[in-house]
């Protein structure tokens, strides 16, 4: 399901584009983490690599409807 990433609840699982019906691979899944007032954005980083963090805007559309 499309949705901004604003709408996903903190600690859920989602990508950065659509895999439909296929299988998700692993290091393609995220996880949102807080707010960042200083930056305006969410501290977001990767189920494989949890040292891998980004920075998105809370308007960014993800994907959570994912299988892996």
């Amino acid at each position: 399901m499309k949705m901004k990433l604003k709408d996903v609840k903190v600690n859920e699982y989602f990508t950065l584009k659509d895999y439909g019906e296929k299988d998700v691979p692993e290091k393609a899944v995220w996880c949102k983490g807080n707010y960042d007032r200083s930056s305006k954005t969410y501290s977001c980083y990767k189920f494989y690599d949890v040292n891998r963090e980004s920075f998105f805007k809370g308007t960014r559309e993800v994907f959570t409807d994912l299988t892996f």
